[in-house]
């Protein structure tokens, strides 16, 4: 009597997983099992505790009895990024007129950005000359990760005008009166 061994174990893969990403690269932990008719349980093939980026990854899984027979099965992970980055303001500035109402050549400073997942880049609405008019002006900073989530932070520039200002005035004049009589 032979007895033959021709169906195929069943695998069974994990379900979707999506997870928000934790760096460059997210750890994710995933298991499948196996049985087949003749042996029970089988071990499977596959990534158990893996690191992802962000997107959608297909994992596959599979296994194989003793006599030969395989399945395989496929999952997949998907990692998101929903965080906007850290911004980090300058600090306010104060500067004095030196312009006809308004202080020029000011540097308003930078705003700094960090992100868990990628790239961020800063932009800002400040006067690209470095003009600011009398008074207090709020300049917007905003960075935005290469996922699209931005966060933004304000800074001030106050100019003020405490310089007293200077009179010149003409010498006296002695006029001699020459008025006909």
């Amino acid at each position: 009597l032979t007895v033959l061994d021709r169906t195929a174990p069943v695998v069974s893969c994990p379900d979707a997983v999506t997870r928000e990403c934790t760096g460059p690269q997210t750890q994710v932990a995933l298991s499948a099992t196996a049985t087949d008719g003749c042996a029970g349980q089988l071990p499977t093939t596959g990534p158990t505790d893996a690191t992802y980026p962000v997107g959608v990854t297909s994992v596959a899984f599979g296994s194989a009895d003793a006599c030969g027979n395989s399945a395989q099965c496929t999952s997949s992970v998907t990692i998101v990024d929903t965080t906007a980055p850290a911004i980090t303001c300058p600090q306010n500035t104060a500067v004095e007129c030196n312009a006809l109402g308004a202080a020029t050549g000011v540097d308003g400073g930078t705003a700094t950005a960090a992100d868990l997942c990628g790239a961020a880049t800063v932009s800002s609405d400040a006067p690209a000359d470095g003009r600011y008019p009398l008074g207090v002006t709020r300049t917007i900073h905003t960075a935005t990760d290469e996922h699209g989530n931005d966060v933004t932070c304000v800074s001030t520039v106050t100019v003020s005008d405490t310089t007293k200002p200077t009179l010149s005035c003409p010498a006296d004049l002695t006029i001699e009166c020459n008025a006909p009589n």
